[in-house]
């Protein structure tokens, strides 16, 4: 039998807030995708796997990201997600 995946919504941890305002910054674009590879910070762990976000860029200079992080811990398969502006 399979474990049953952790699925959890949840707000973007403040290291990946960080680095996801240097690379919106670094596109100066209002609208981005971005998917790679990455260490996820996730309660008293690190999960290596695949993390994905979208922005826009309001006109109040705030941004609304939707993202998702997919990567497993002990065999098990862990699916993070969330929406917020920052």
């Amino acid at each position: 039998m399979l474990p049953t995946p952790v699925v959890e919504k949840m707000l973007l941890p403040e290291s990946m807030q960080a680095n996801l305002l240097a690379m919106v910054k670094m596109f100066q674009s209002n609208r981005g995708f971005l998917s790679l590879n990455c260490i996820f910070p996730y309660q008293e762990i690190e999960l290596l796997g695949r993390f994905k976000a979208s922005w826009t860029l309001r006109p109040d200079d705030e941004i609304f990201i939707q993202w998702e992080f997919r990567g497993t811990y002990l065999n098990k398969e862990i699916f993070l997600y969330g929406d917020e502006t920052i």
